[in-house]
């Protein structure tokens, strides 16, 4: 694992909620004596922030702003040459699989799965490993060819990240004569994919799979603040911030 990957990794950590809302909340108490209104200020702006990013109708604004509608359908896929799934991270040492896809790279299995069966395309699976165990790509393959009865062509077992996951699979898929495919990610997360797509060489088409549904009447302590809703908050602002460094660069 490279030394600047891992200062990326620890420079996101310290930006992101919630170690930037708790130094902001110790920066206060420690100047509460000196400037008491300042210090509670800072003090208590954790807090209410926290509860914000809680509250399910700021976190659906905030992954909706990033969202890349589902628009995709066979006849949009006609004209690809591969399909390039990309992987959403690995659950370690389950005691009922070992290592696993997490759910977000479930859903992608599947959706790149039911594409495949509609377009008879060849798949790609992306995603390398931080921990030195089993890459992500191969536990993938292995999920699409047990569980879903798709094969997987390509496997591409080096990605740490976003920009790792386009550059490889364009290297892969460049000896093939392969220059346009379908690509498949969460919606969140498409935006930002589509930009290292195309930093790649490669022409992709988004097949986003859906974070969340489109909702419907459900009862009021639904919009209560919760953890589910915090999760989802830290996924957009995560996502908000490498989109902001990636414009940057």
């Amino acid at each position: 694992m490279g030394f600047l990957f891992l200062l990326k990794k620890l420079i996101t950590k310290l930006i992101l909620p919630p170690f930037n809302l708790l130094l902001v909340a110790v920066i206060g108490l420690l100047i509460m004596k000196r400037w008491p209104r300042l210090g509670r200020a800072l003090a208590w702006t954790p807090i209410l922030v926290i509860l914000l990013l809680a509250t399910p109708a700021v976190s659906h604004l905030l992954i909706y702003s990033l969202r890349v509608a589902p628009t995709f359908n066979a006849a949009a896929g006609k004209s690809a040459q591969a399909i390039v799934i990309l992987g959403g991270g690995l659950r370690h040492n389950t005691p009922e699989y070992g290592d696993t896809p997490t759910q977000y790279t479930l859903d992608r299995i599947r959706y790149g799965a039911t594409i495949a069966r509609q377009t008879g395309l060849p798949v790609l699976v992306t995603g390398g490993t931080v921990t030195g165990k089993t890459p992500e790509a191969n536990s993938m393959a292995q999920v699409m060819r047990d569980e879903f009865n798709v094969p997987v062509k390509w496997i591409e077992a080096r990605a740490l990240d976003t920009e790792d996951n386009m550059k490889f699979s364009a290297a892969i898929l460049r000896p093939e004569h392969i220059k346009k495919v379908i690509l498949v990610t969460h919606d969140f997360h498409m935006l930002r994919a589509l930009a290292h797509c195309e930093a790649s060489g490669l022409i992709c088409i988004p097949a986003p799979v859906s974070l969340q549904g489109r909702g419907g009447d459900s009862p009021w302590f639904y919009e209560l603040p919760d953890a589910q809703a915090l999760w989802v908050s830290s996924l957009a602002l995560h996502e908000i911030l490498g989109y902001v460094a990636l414009s940057l660069k």
